[in-house]
């Protein structure tokens, strides 16, 4: 009878424990996905930085992997630069909103374009030429000097050439609003999360880029933080940090400028004015808060 009696405690103990550890798997699974997608990663990636398969990560953030060993999840927390421990205080209900990360990059061009008496708002909707609403992360305006900006935001860059279409539409609705003679003030700005994988693609298409967003990224860090400075003619494309709080030039089509004579101008030899070396990479902007 003893022994049957310890056996059914033994049972009841370890059906709680299974249902305890399902419960923590749920929300290491949470705090994993959020996790990840502030670094940038795929789910792809972050298995083989860690040595497993995308099935198995899906199933870590679906809270479907109850019996992964605490092993697998310290790796996966190392793999994002946290600690486990991190993971299980992360609970749901306390945890940022999913956008959080988007809305830090936005507070940031808001601040800092303030520093150069652009006003700023988020999400500005307006109707596209195809009749359809759709919203623009950020417009900026200097409104005496009736100059526009439309910023695009994007956290994860999935499809390249959608991004140039969409930021087009909206270009090209804001202008319709304009009063006539207008519409060449306004300009179009991408700014992307400088995450690794976004750095990667954009190194991989930094001559398309470039192409697209001609404007050099420190003159528009000059016009967006000082009232003097005009903003160029030519679009542009910006780096934001990863936690937001921070804008830098990019080193886009540095490989492909050329100079007098055919001459390769890479972005560490680009020069101003009296011949002084210009280097796009050490250009930021409000004070870094990581």
């Amino acid at each position: 009878m003893p022994n049957r009696t310890r056996r059914a405690r033994a049972g009841a103990a370890r059906l709680a424990g299974r249902r305890r550890a399902i419960e923590i798997a749920g929300r290491l699974g949470v705090a994993l996905r959020a996790a990840r997608l502030l670094a940038g990663y795929t789910q792809q990636q972050l298995g083989e930085r860690i040595g497993v398969s995308q099935a198995f990560v899906s199933r870590l953030e679906r809270g479907t992997a109850p019996t992964a060993s605490t092993e697998t999840w310290a790796s996966v927390a190392a793999a994002l630069g946290q600690h486990l421990a991190m993971f299980l205080e992360r609970q749901p209900g306390t945890t940022p909103p999913r956008d959080i990360t988007h809305l830090r990059h936005q507070q940031t061009i808001i601040e800092f374009a303030a520093r150069g008496a652009w006003s700023g708002r988020p999400e500005v909707a307006i109707r596209a030429l195809d009749g359809t609403l759709r919203s623009i992360d950020v417009l900026l305006e200097r409104r005496e000097r009736g100059q526009l900006v439309v910023v695009e935001v994007w956290d994860l860059l999935v499809d390249i050439g959608e991004a140039f279409r969409g930021l087009d539409r909206k270009v090209e609705a804001v202008r319709l609003t304009t009063s006539p003679g207008a519409s060449d003030r306004v300009r179009a700005l991408m700014v992307v999360q400088a995450s690794g994988r976004n750095r990667a693609l954009v190194g991989e298409l930094a001559t398309l880029i470039a192409a697209r967003f001609p404007g050099r990224g420190r003159d528009w860090l000059a016009a967006l933080g000082e009232a003097a400075i005009e903003p160029p003619t030519d679009d542009g494309f910006l780096w934001s940090s990863v936690r937001g709080g921070r804008l830098v030039a990019p080193r886009l089509g540095a490989a492909t400028r050329t100079g007098p004579g055919g001459t390769r101008l890479g972005a560490a030899t680009r020069t101003g004015p009296g011949g002084t070396r210009l280097d796009a990479a050490t250009r930021t902007g409000p004070t870094p808060n990581p």
